[in-house]
Formats: C-alpha cells, structure tokens, sequence
C-alpha cells in the first residue's frame, strides 16, 4: 500500500510537470507561486545580433492548488520535485510559438520601413512572376526595321526575278492595303498571318490568278511571294496551288529554275510544299555538274535541307573551284560571304555536328580562302561582305587580312559604314580588330550619317567604338542619344548601348534609372542571346546606386538567369597558351589553387583563390587592344570589385620575357600584396556571413527546424570562415 502511494504520488506529479511544465518558487511572501519556463528570442538595443533566452513568466493560469497544504506561519521544507524532460517536438513547439510572438512584436518597426516609397519605383513597383516560356521567347532576335533593306543589299548579286503578269499587280495591291510596313516588323508575339487574314479577297484574288499562271512563270511566283509579301503558313493553301502545277512538269524546268523555286520554297519558315516535292528538286539539281553562280545560289536554296548534307557538298564545290574565279576579286567576295553567311546553322550543332568538329571545319574554309582574298582588289561592298565574313566565321588571328581590307577603304556610304564597323568590333573570334586609323578616318561619316541610322544601327556603332577606348565614344551625340531613347530601345539595343556606357564608365542616375525601368516594364522576356550584358549591368550598377531596388529587374531575368550557364565559355578556357600559363604558375607557387572556377555564374576563371576572393585571367596579344587589356576584361575587374573580389590581369608578351626565377618572383609579389590587401575586405566578410548564418538558425527555429545545440553563441561560428560565394 505504501509503495502503491509513492508511486501514485510520483506520477501525479510527473503528470502535472508534463502538461504545464511548472516549477515552484518562493516569492517575497513566502508563498509558492508556479512558474512557467520559456524560450524567447531577444534583440539588443542597437545591434543585429541575437541571443537565446531562459527566462521565468508567472503563469498566471496555473491553479493555487497544491499536491500538499503548508501553513503560511511556519516556514515549509524545501521538496524535490522530479521535472519530467520535454520531448524533442514539444521543445520544437515552444520555441517556434515564442519566436512567432516575438516577430509580432516586431511588425510595428517593419511596417514603418515599409511605408517608405521606393525611391527607384515609387509606390508599385512592378512585379513579374516565373512562367514558362516557349522556345521563341528566351531566342528571339530583335532586328532593326532595315533588316530586309540591308539584307537584299548584302545578297545584291543572288538573282531576284519577278513576273509582269497579274499576279505582280495584285502583289503590290496587297503591299499598299497593308496597315504596317511588312518588312520593318520584327516581335516576338508579332504574326503576319494575322494581318494576311484581313485581307481575304485580295488573297483569294491572287490565288486565283496563280492557278492560272504559265507553269514557266511559278519558280518567279514563289519567290516574290516569300521576298515581297513574306507569306509563310499557307493561310489560303496558295502554296498547294503551286505545287500542283509543278509537280507534273517538274522536268521542264531548267537547274536555274528548280533552285530558284527551292529558294521560294526554303526561304520560308515553316517551308512550304511537301517533303516530297522537296525531294524532286533535290534529286534533279544534285545530278548536275554546277557553275560558280548556280552553286552559290543553291547554297542559299539548300543550306538547312537535309541536316546541311547537301550544303556541306555545295561548300566544298566551291573551294574546288576557287582557281576559275580566284581572279575575278568580286565574285571571289561573294562566294566566301556566301560560305561563311550559310554554314551549319547552331540548332543542328547539339544533334549532329559536334562544336569542335564545327570550329576546325570553319578554320578549313578560312584557310582556303584567306591567299586569294589578300590578292584582291575590291570595292567597298565587296569588302563590306568579306569583313561581315570573317566576323560570322569567328575565326582568330586574320589581323593580316584584315589590315589589308582597310587599306583599300574609301568613303563608305550609310549601310558600308554601319556593317564595316560592326564587323571590325567582332573580326578577331568575337573581339575588337582593326587599326586606331581607319576608327579615326570612319569618325567623319559615323558624323554624317548618324541621324539616319535606326537605333540598332547606332547602338553598334555606339559598342564599337567603345570597345576600342575610342576617344570618339565620349562624343556628346551618343549619351544625349541613349538618354532620349533609353525607355524605347529592343533587348539588342540595349545590349550594345549597355556595354558602351560600362566600358567608358558612365554613372548617369537618370540613365541608368531609365535602364531598369526599360527591362522591368517590357512585356517581352529577356532573349538569352542579349543577357550576359544586362547580367554584368546588374553588379556595376550596385557600385554606384548600393541602395537601389532590383528585385524588379531580377524578376524580369528571371527566365533567362535560370537558363543560362557560365560554363558554356569553358572551351575558350582550353587554349594552349592559358593552359600553359596555369601550369607555369602552378609549378612556380604553391598555393591553394582552384581551376576552371564559376563566379556567380556570370564568370568563368581558370584560377582562382576563392579564399581570397582573388581570380587571375591572362591577356594574350589577341585580347590587347590600343596596349591594353581588352574593355570586357576590364569590365571584369569592376564588376568583381563591387563584390569584394580582386582579378589580376598578367600580360603574356611581359610574363615570358623574364626569367624563370624572375617570373616567379613577380608571381609572388603580384600575389601576395593582392592577398594582403584582400584581409580587411575577407574579415568584414566573415563577420557578416557569420551573422547570416545565425539568422538562419533563428529562421529554421521560427519554422520548427532547430539546430544540434539548444543554445548556439555567435563565438561558436568562429571556425565557420570559408564559404563559396
């Protein structure tokens, strides 16, 4: 019976402690009171930092009874009271349910600061959410309204036929009833097929006179109707009407025929006509021995046909005939434009043609062609075609060539001038080419001719004279310019300008404002193609406006960050003269070394020390420009100083003329002093992210998450140092 009271008393008492987790003391009255222990979370007056508290609320709703009576005259004996443990989740529990009345407490102070209006937004920013895209969207190419002007300028010497029957009559009857100028539209949700339904009786009208065209007269037919009206999806089934015609009489027509109707065809997207009517003319025009003219016109009829098959055997013609027409310099230019213009194109890259097979095969055909071309004398077209050439072909180190070309310059007119220029800023594999003279002697025109240009056009003459540390860039008609357009300018536009302002250091609040309104505002996404430039504007912003907003401009990214990878620039990495100087510097100093390192995914270094926040890149003689490092390098440097990184360029023709004992000196010094200076930065770095990390416990706390030790001190995350960026 005794032991039976015991254990009932025990567990009574283990009961009440469970459920309410009480503990008696004595107050000043000496009356026993119970107590509630909690676990609250409490700020310091004026600092961030937070600790965890025990401290002791009377619960006010705990009964006066007692498990015993003692006599408030006399002084009770002290009792051991067994506290039964809390279990993990009830501990969980508590914690969370303390923290959430302790961020209530809170809302007072958040409200006031979120009653402030956003200096950069005002009171509704805008907000974009994550939606999926098609294709089209993330790839668009936003052109200028010339394309199709400067496009038939390019391709002046390809044949363009038209028909004097009825049939032309009701094309341009067509062209005047059109509300747009058809060739100047180039958007992403823009479809010309909407605007063609509209105009039912004039196209019904023109099918009609189709189907009573001469078969003869079908191959011109099909070619203005792609060239002149862009007719594309067979809205009216005008293409059906064609195709039966030419099918029963498709051996009547002369080579020059098929291919011409094959370019009517091809041109087009989705093509028109039949696989099988495809397959004829193939089968026809590829038993015939071709000239020079109708190979380069099949080139462009036959460049995506059959996964380029057909193209490639077409290119290698050409290169097989090069000494019947090496000598005739025009005809010479427009084949080796016509090579470079229609090679494989990049969406068959990932399924048949591997990139590196791709960039040999482009360096074969430049190596064909660059003897005959340096022979030549050209007019300014033709060597408006064979920069434009070289720059499509991205091939590196045709300086020689290139100099060459612009000693034959003469005056240039609006569209020689805008193309030499945008082909001398990408004529090195991508990076600036060509002699201060000839950007000095293109000045007066760019002059002359700027008020004419479409923005497009401007925004490259903008980048390439800034990319060239061009005096000329600081010309007051380019920043009134952007500040007048700066909230109209296309993703493509904007590309260029963007680059131009950061590689001559432009920190205009206006201009910059407007920049982010521009892309936070458009209803369009961001095309991956022009991103990278708006990725870097993002960080160089931060250096000079640290408090602006831009989590409206990141959500306007946001598709085309989560598609796009910094590693796709590894194989420019693979050089054989960067490697070598990676494993001349891992052989002369012994540091913790990390390769092929992927900064914020913006950036690809090939060594780095990211305990330091110090990257190191090479600047080859390729990649100086005027004597110095080329601009995007140099933008690099900026944009990693705004987070605390440091990028040492060494020089290439400097490093290995030294000694080897006096290269790894300098390596050391260079090093070093930049690891000395990096200290303080890294210091403050590790004391921030080691307040970081305590919030995030207090953050897993508050959503029940709690970490291995109840109590955690800000002295234990000391030893926490080194983290990935």
């Amino acid at each position: 019976m005794l032991r039976n009271c015991v254990r009932h008393y025990f567990c009574l008492d283990r009961m009440v402690s469970s459920k309410l987790h009480l503990v008696k003391e004595k107050d000043a009255k000496t009356d026993y009171v119970y107590y509630e222990q909690k676990t609250v979370f409490s700020k310091e007056k004026g600092n961030k930092k937070y600790k965890l508290l025990d401290v002791k609320v009377p619960d006010m709703n705990a009964k006066k009874t007692q498990f015993y009576v003692f006599d408030k005259n006399t002084v009770p004996v002290p009792r051991q009271v067994y506290i039964a443990p809390l279990r993990k989740y009830v501990k969980q529990k508590l914690q969370r349910d303390e923290f959430i009345r302790y961020k209530k407490s809170q809302t007072t102070i958040q409200e006031q600061q979120e009653e402030q209006v956003d200096e950069l937004w005002g009171e509704n920013p805008p907000i974009r959410y994550f939606e999926r895209l098609v294709a089209k969207d993330l790839f668009f190419n936003y052109r200028s309204p010339r394309f199709a002007e400067y496009n038939n300028r390019k391709n002046d010497f390809l044949s363009n036929p038209s028909v004097h029957s009825e049939v032309k009559n009701i094309i341009q009857e067509i062209k005047q009833a059109s509300t747009i100028q058809l060739s100047r539209v180039y958007h992403p949700n823009y479809f010309i097929e909407d605007h063609y339904k509209k105009l039912p009786d004039l196209f019904n009208k023109l099918k009609e006179a189709v189907s009573q065209a001469n078969f003869k007269e079908i191959p011109k037919i099909a070619w203005m109707l792609q060239n002149q009206l862009l007719y594309k999806e067979d809205i009216y089934k005008i293409w059906e009407v064609i195709e039966n015609i030419v099918k029963p009489q498709i051996h009547h027509y002369t080579i020059d025929e098929l291919i011409l109707l094959k370019r009517g065809l091809a041109t087009t997207y989705p093509k028109a006509g039949s696989y099988e009517l495809h397959n004829l003319i193939y089968n026809l025009v590829s038993q015939e021995k071709l000239s020079v003219d109708q190979t380069i016109e099949a080139l462009y009829a036959f460049r995506t046909f059959n996964h380029d098959k057909f193209a490639k055997v077409l290119i290698e013609n050409l290169i097989k005939l090069l000494p019947e027409y090496k000598d005739n310099h025009s005809k010479l230019a427009q084949a080796f434009y016509s090579i470079a213009n229609n090679l494989p194109k990049k969406h068959l890259r990932a399924q048949s043609f591997d990139v590196t097979a791709n960039d040999r095969y482009r360096l074969s055909v430049m190596n064909a062609f660059v003897g005959p071309l340096k022979e030549g004398k050209y007019n300014m077209d033709d060597i408006t075609r064979i920069l434009l050439g070289v720059s499509i072909l991205k091939v590196p180190n045709f300086n020689d060539l290139i100099f060459l070309l612009e000693n034959q310059l003469q005056e240039p007119d609006e569209y020689q001038l805008v193309h030499i220029l945008y082909a001398l800023s990408k004529g090195n594999n991508g990076i600036q080419s060509g002699t201060n003279e000839t950007y000095k002697y293109l000045e007066q025109f760019v002059s002359k001719y700027f008020d004419q240009y479409e923005n497009l056009e401007k925004s490259r003459i903008y980048y390439a004279y800034s990319a060239m540390h061009s005096e000329f860039a600081q010309n007051p008609i380019f920043l009134n310019w952007i500040k007048e357009n700066m909230l109209k300018f296309s993703f493509s536009e904007l590309q260029n300008v963007v680059y131009g302002l950061m590689f001559n250091q432009v920190s205009d609040q206006e201009i910059w404002s407007n920049f982010l309104k521009n892309v936070a505002t458009k209803s369009e996404y961001v095309p991956l193609a022009n991103y990278f430039a708006l990725k870097q504007a993002k960080f160089y912003i931060t250096q000079f406006f640290p408090h602006w907003n831009l989590k409206p401009f990141e959500e306007a990214c946001q598709n085309a960050e989560n598609m796009f990878l910094a590693n796709r620039t590894e194989r420019q990495h693979l050089d054989q003269q960067i490697i070598d100087f990676q494993i001349d510097l891992n052989t002369q100093l012994q540091y913790d070394w990390k390769t092929y390192y992927n900064w914020n995914n913006t950036y690809f270094f090939n060594i780095t020390l990211p305990d330091h926040r110090i990257a190191i890149v090479l600047n080859t003689p390729r990649t100086t420009i005027n004597g110095k490092p080329r601009a995007q390098l140099q933008l690099q440097q900026q944009v990693l100083a705004t987070q605390d990184w440091k990028l040492l360029i060494f020089d290439q023709t400097e490093l290995f003329s030294m000694k080897t004992k006096e290269r790894a000196a300098f390596y050391k010094k260079t090093i070093d002093e930049a690891i000395e200076s990096q200290k303080d930065k890294m210091k403050a770095w590790e004391e921030e992210r080691r307040d970081q990390i305590y919030e995030q416990l207090l953050i897993q706390a508050e959503n029940g998450i709690t970490p291995g030790k109840r109590f955690v001190k800000r002295e234990d995350l000391i030893g926490l140092s080194r983290f990935p960026v």
